[in-house]
């Protein structure tokens, strides 16, 4: 007997569970609404739990980020876009000063030295690319939040100014290199 059984990760069982009850538990929406401020994050910890460990607040933050922004969007389905493509999006040929906006939100974000000053920034940013209807990608915020580093800086900012990571331009031939300049 073969088991059909797919492995899924805790971010993407998260995601598609929190997006299918918060159409229809009016209770876990209200709850999960409140996950993202401190003071009434508790409310949605019997929804966080299953998926996450509540004693690491990394953890913790990212969930109730995630949590509650699907609470107010009520997405059909999870996006596609991380951080970076998202910004970027915001203004597909825009204005200079529009440009400017999205870079200087996405230099804030990759300021940030600790994962509770990025959920505090990332709160209000979430919050503007859903006003924007960026297709933000809940499952890829949940994998880079609580592990906040300088490898997701890089690619946030990568996907902003639209550069590939070196082996995938490398496979098909191509590089991403600013030209040779000789200095006279």
């Amino acid at each position: 007997m073969e088991s059909n059984s797919e492995v899924v990760s805790p971010p993407a069982a998260f995601v598609a569970r929190s997006i299918a009850r918060v159409k229809t538990d009016s209770a876990c929406r209200a709850a999960l609404r409140r996950a993202d401020n401190p003071v009434t994050d508790s409310y949605a910890w019997e929804y966080l739990l299953p998926f996450c460990r509540l004693e690491i607040p990394a953890e913790r933050f990212a969930y109730g980020l995630v949590g509650a922004a699907i609470a107010r969007a009520m997405p059909e389905k999870d996006g596609v876009q991380d951080v970076g493509t998202a910004l970027r999006n915001c203004c597909p040929g825009g204005s200079e000063d529009e440009q400017k906006t999205e870079l200087a939100r996405l230099r804030r974000l990759l300021a940030c030295d600790s994962v509770p000053e990025l959920v505090a920034i990332l709160r209000r940013v979430v919050r503007y690319l859903q006003s924007k209807g960026a297709p933000l990608s809940y499952r890829q915020l949940l994998t880079d939040v609580p592990y906040w580093n300088d490898t997701t800086r890089i690619r946030w900012t990568q996907s902003f100014f639209r550069f590939k990571p070196a082996e995938e331009n490398e496979s098909k031939g191509e590089l991403n290199a600013v030209p040779d300049q000789t200095v006279d």
